[in-house]
């Protein structure tokens, strides 16, 4: 039995410790800005994106942007990394989110790379948000996406919640 509960736990982590394209697309813009700024590329952390994710999902299913939760242990951004299984040596740890929509065509094959550039520069342009993404502590991330999507004749709308955590050591 307990043999079968750890299987299952290791599947259930690698379900949940994997970025969608979308997700992806904002990391590596992230690092690119990062680098066109003299700064070391932040490093992907399956921990740092389940409390990513975490927050996207809650604020997708609550429809706001928001950096707590009502859970117990989970209200704030590094109350949920600690509860993903992160170590507690950390000094600085920061989160961004946001909500974009956009309207794409049916058969526009670049709809993420513009949504991945919309999140982007919606934090690019947010002085406190591009504060955290140039700060040169930060060596670890992760980021995660959730979408509603709803076709309105040729065009898809979509709402994106996004979220990305950062932190200085794992």
């Amino acid at each position: 039995m307990r043999l079968l509960l750890l299987i299952l736990m290791s599947v259930i982590c690698k379900i949940v410790s994997s970025q969608s394209n979308l997700d992806s697309l904002i990391f590596d813009r992230v690092n690119n800005y990062r680098v066109s700024m003299s700064l070391e590329k932040v490093q992907f952390d399956s921990i740092c994106f389940m409390e990513s994710n975490s927050q996207s999902t809650y604020m997708f299913k609550n429809s706001l942007v928001s950096h707590s939760q009502d859970f117990t242990g989970y209200e704030t951004s590094n109350k949920r990394y600690l509860m993903f299984g992160g170590s507690s040596n950390f000094k600085i740890c920061a989160e961004i989110c946001t909500m974009v929509k956009i309207n794409v065509n049916l058969n526009d094959s670049l709809y993420s790379n513009k949504l991945s550039e919309i999140i982007f520069e919606s934090w690019k342009k947010s002085k406190e948000h591009n504060k955290i993404l140039l700060n040169p502590n930060f060596k670890f991330a992760g980021v995660s996406s959730q979408c509603i999507v709803n076709r309105i004749n040729d065009k898809l709308n979509y709402q994106v919640f996004c979220t990305m955590f950062f932190i200085d050591i794992r």
